[in-house]
């Protein structure tokens, strides 16, 4: 994708949710960051559920250094739901104000399996 201004995927398949109890949840995706990507995270917006809507940030080195790019990594956020009874989509944003390093060369990523664990909450 060339980033030279604000990027928008609308995608089902980035995440149908649909007829989930309420709930904890875990909240994941693989990102493959390409070896020359900039990016430094991306922001999910959930419909009409706010608690989709979520910052993700790149993982970074076991050194809390660079970001990981060249292999898969899970991204992850923990979320607290009402119950779900109808489909709803996820966006997913990309913005150049949340990536200033990213410049206007071409950011390739990919995005793959979607997760929704139920979390059991303990004291």
């Amino acid at each position: 994708m060339v980033y030279p201004n604000l990027f928008q995927i609308f995608s089902y398949g980035l995440g149908n949710i649909d007829n989930i109890p309420a709930g904890t949840y875990a909240v994941s995706y693989m990102v493959y960051l390409e070896p020359e990507n900039n990016l430094d995270m991306f922001r999910t917006f959930g419909d009409i559920v706010p608690e989709f809507a979520q910052v993700w940030n790149f993982p970074v080195d076991s050194g809390g250094g660079d970001t990981i790019k060249g292999e898969w990594v899970k991204v992850q956020n923990i979320i607290t739901v009402p119950a779900i009874t109808t489909k709803l989509k996820i966006t997913l944003n990309i913005n150049p104000a949340d990536n200033p390093n990213a410049g206007s060369t071409r950011q390739t990523m990919f995005l793959d399996d979607f997760s929704l664990k139920e979390v059991e909450v303990r004291p």
